[in-house]
């Protein structure tokens, strides 16, 4: 593979973020494919990235989609040639972190209302826990996300 020396590193490099994809509840084609462009120097083509994960190409097209809207990869072409290719975005982990904070916010809220026409005392407590969870998780991604992107910055100007 081009870009990369040590094969069987990069085999376990994509096994293992396709099954942090699955744990975080991504398809694991996903995972596979954010692995193999993490491990690899060069734009791949959706053919490309088949053969080397032995899968179809319309399972490549919905997953690099979804790993696009996350902004974890970015769509590139090559003047004169009419194939998409697919890299790694420099910096994506403060939007996956971003998008995570904006999750935890929004289950906050959608427990808040919850909590809020309870008229059973425990069970309002027990909404009153986990909303506070929500809030408190959205709070550390959002400062993670913020962290990271001041990382990209700074690595930027480097």
């Amino acid at each position: 593979m081009s870009g990369s020396t040590n094969h069987g590193h990069t085999d376990a490099i994509i096994e293992q973020l396709g099954l942090t994809a699955e744990r975080e509840g991504m398809p694991r084609i996903s995972g596979q494919i954010w692995g193999l462009l993490l491990a690899t120097e060069t734009p791949l083509n959706g053919k490309q990235i088949a053969e080397k994960l032995a899968v179809s190409r319309g399972s490549i097209s919905t997953a690099t989609r979804m790993l696009e809207s996350l902004g974890v990869l970015e769509r590139r072409v090559r003047p004169g040639d009419r194939q998409t290719y697919y890299a790694m975005r420099e910096h994506p982990y403060s939007n996956l972190a971003r998008l995570s904070a904006e999750r935890a916010r929004t289950n906050s809220l959608k427990i808040r209302k919850l909590r809020d026409g309870e008229a059973n005392t425990e069970t309002r407590q027990r909404l009153e826990n986990l909303m506070h969870f929500y809030a408190n998780t959205a709070h550390a991604l959002q400062k993670c996300a913020d962290d990271l992107a001041a990382f990209a910055i700074s690595e930027n100007r480097d």
